[in-house]
């Protein structure tokens, strides 16, 4: 299958999950939001867990990402 006929055939998971990880309110530079923050990585990394990658980690930082 073309990378093209892919999308078009998965187009519509591809927006769900997408829309999925923006509706967690992650803004960094708000502290209200570290947990949100927390959240959004721990989705990122299960999906791409998920899709294949192996070798996903996530790095904490001092400050804001």
């Amino acid at each position: 299958m073309k990378s093209i006929e892919l999308i078009e055939k998965n187009k519509s998971r591809f927006l769900d999950e997408l829309l999925e990880l923006l509706r967690i309110p992650s803004v960094s530079a708000d502290p209200q939001h570290k947990d949100d923050m927390i959240n959004a990585a721990y989705w990122l990394e299960n999906h791409l867990k998920g899709i294949g990658l192996d070798n996903v980690t996530i790095h904490s930082t001092p400050g804001h990402p």
